[in-house]
């Protein structure tokens, strides 16, 4: 590393640093260990074999309905009806120059 001067309580302090980290490794190990014995004392359910691929209870997929459609309200029938003049009139209102509305409606 390219150290050649040192004090020699520099080596103590690490010695220290690297001792409580490998405490504290060893330490959640053992809690982690413990922690996996007790969760495998619980032993599995036995599997049924069925032919295909076994799916898991209904309560716990996501295709169930959880939800309901609203049903649009239908709107009135003269808005539907409007015929291409209305349209146009409607059209060349809306413009600000007349003239550039009616080629613009005229030539779709």
């Amino acid at each position: 590393m390219g150290v050649e001067e040192y004090e020699p309580r520099v080596i103590h302090q690490f010695l220290e640093l690297w001792y409580r980290y490998a405490v504290d490794v060893l330490t959640d190990a053992q809690v982690h260990l413990e922690l996996a014995r007790n969760r495998n004392e619980v032993p599995l359910p036995k599997a049924i074999p069925e032919p295909g691929i076994p799916l898991p209870p209904k309560q716990d997929t996501l295709i169930s309905t959880n939800y309901q459609f609203a049903i649009p309200k239908k709107q009135p029938a003269q808005a539907m009806e409007e015929t291409g003049d209305e349209f146009v009139a409607k059209a060349e209102d809306r413009c600000a120059t007349p003239n550039i509305s009616k080629s613009i409606v005229s030539s779709h």
